[in-house]
């Protein structure tokens, strides 16, 4: 446990000192923040008269963790080809330290940046207002949801070739994002794109975390992320191991 804290505090460093890294993670998320609580706050429809906040504060912590998994692929991408990897895998460490410190750095990370966007959503209205355990069960399912991504991400990163590579999952990540109720509610959505929306990922989440701060249904939206993300989780730990294996 020693070393994955070491191989952790290391991928912390490397993240805090890449401007990507921090652009994506955190200043992208507090711009559309702003702007969109600037812009929609007061003519965006909020079923239940829940405020808008609570809905889009979860997105862009989701946003967050999925655009600075990108860079998180990218370094792990650059690392391959500059034989820092070689060099890590050649300490006698137990198989899968490497790999697992990445991952909780990232994880770590992606939740440290949650902390600043959640109290940055509290300035314009987000609140935990259903108690303690609702309060406790949003940071656990945020640092599940931070830990599938960072793994996701990982395993990107390992099996690619090139940047250019990793750029081809923002189209993916800007759909999930626009086609979830962070941003505009379920009934907003024309009848037709209902169904995606609600098959999004994103969508179970959102709801969790709505549920779990305020109101709604918990349960439901709460297995949904949770299967998801141990789906996610297995076929890229498989991912990644394999990619281990063959180098």
């Amino acid at each position: 446990m020693s070393a994955v804290a070491v191989l952790a505090g290391r991928a912390l460093r490397l993240g805090a000192r890449n401007p990507g890294v921090l652009v994506q993670t955190l200043i992208f998320p507090l711009l559309l923040l702003a702007v969109f609580m600037i812009a929609f706050e007061d003519v965006m429809p909020t079923p239940g008269g829940i405020d808008y906040a609570q809905r889009l504060v979860p997105l862009l912590v989701l946003t967050g963790a999925s655009f600075g998994g990108m860079a998180l692929a990218g370094a792990v991408l650059r690392e391959r080809d500059e034989g820092v990897a070689d060099r890590l895998r050649a300490l006698p460490l137990p198989p899968g330290t490497v790999l697992a410190g990445r991952v909780v750095g990232e994880t770590l990370r992606v939740v440290l940046s949650g902390v600043v966007l959640t109290a940055a959503g509290y300035v314009v209205g987000f609140r935990f207002s259903a108690g303690i355990a609702g309060a406790l069960g949003y940071w656990l399912l945020l640092s599940l949801v931070a830990g599938t991504f960072a793994l996701l991400f990982v395993a990107v990163g390992m099996r690619v070739r090139a940047v250019e590579t990793i750029l081809l999952t923002n189209p993916l990540l800007l759909v999930l994002m626009f086609l979830s109720p962070g941003f505009v509610p379920l009934e907003a959505f024309p009848t037709w794109l209902q169904d995606v929306v609600e098959v999004n990922p994103y969508t179970s989440i959102i709801d969790a975390a709505l549920g779990l701060t305020s109101s709604g249904a918990v349960t439901g939206p709460l297995l949904r992320s949770v299967a998801w993300c141990l789906a996610a989780s297995a076929v890229a730990a498989v991912i990644a191991v394999r990619a281990e294996r063959a180098r």
